[in-house]
């Protein structure tokens, strides 16, 4: 109820609080809150703590990857990239859910720029961001 009501207001002042909650809460629907809320608020600070968290979310905590790959989307900063090919490379298996999730916050945060890049494989990503990391600018 709280990450919502900071999101509802747009109180951008109590994003360290969200992501406290979304790195060290216990509840797993708090940290979901937590996650939702943060990408409601859409604040470039937010980015660090959702790459965080991104590297130790396992496949039981799958509602927070949903959202911390949808925040990534709608948040887009070059910083993401990289750990997002990395949850890729986890992701790997042709029927894993969440390659769907990680590979469209990799996509908001490149087509701009990108070439034609139809692969969810993580090894094409890391060939592609390495040809194109320097000098690249999200739009």
């Amino acid at each position: 109820m709280i990450c919502e009501a900071i999101a509802i207001r747009g109180n951008g002042a109590r994003a360290p609080l969200l992501h406290a909650a979304l790195e060290t809460s216990k509840d797993l629907r708090v940290r979901y809150d937590a996650a939702r809320a943060i990408r409601h608020l859409a604040q470039r600070d937010s980015v660090g703590p959702l790459i965080a968290v991104l590297g130790k979310l396992n496949n039981r905590q799958w509602p927070i990857l949903v959202q911390v790959c949808a925040a990534l989307a709608d948040i887009p900063d070059a910083r993401a990239v990289e750990p997002l090919i990395a949850a890729l490379a986890v992701h790997e298996k042709p029927d894993d859910r969440f390659r769907q999730e990680i590979v469209y916050a990799l996509r908001s945060i490149t087509a701009p720029q990108m070439d034609v890049l139809a692969s969810s494989r993580a090894n094409a990503w890391k060939t592609w961001w390495e040809q194109k990391k320097d000098g690249f600018v999200v739009n």
